[in-house]
């Protein structure tokens, strides 16, 4: 009996653990304009700009977070850059929560969540009890 306890303990952290992998890599924004690579770093998940489309301005210059609250950050290419912060995996839910959504097109921050359907990431960003919710598909 124990041992069909630690098997099924087993393949409940296994699904678990396939879950949370399946949100990381690279995915291609709804309105595709860019791509956003979702990584672990320090019990946390982040996602950062890693291609931008057009990737530079029509004179040639790269695109900057002009919109940044920060001004010392206003110069900074917007390639590179984290707009998925400090997210958390719930189990329960199955869900990346309690992060920030960065967007650099209004220098504004968002409470968010993030979710697989049906092989596609859902990502929802909250300002108050409104929310927009953004359906990216993954990069192959």
């Amino acid at each position: 009996m124990k041992k069909l306890h630690m098997t099924l303990l087993c393949l409940l952290l296994a699904s678990v653990t396939y879950a949370q992998d399946q949100i990381l890599g690279q995915w291609l924004t709804q309105d595709k304009d860019g791509i956003i690579e979702i990584y672990f770093k320090n019990d946390k998940y982040y996602g950062k700009i890693v291609t931008l489309m057009p990737e530079t301005k029509a004179d040639g210059s790269p695109i900057i977070d002009e919109h940044n609250p920060n001004k010392a950050l206003r110069k900074q290419p917007v390639l590179g850059i984290d707009i998925i912060v400090g997210f958390d995996w719930d189990s329960n839910d199955q869900k990346l929560v309690n992060g920030k959504v960065y967007d650099p097109n209004n220098g504004k921050s968002y409470k968010g969540k993030i979710w697989l359907e049906d092989g596609k990431l859902k990502m929802r960003g909250y300002v108050s009890v409104f929310y927009r919710t953004e359906t990216w598909t993954r990069v192959k």
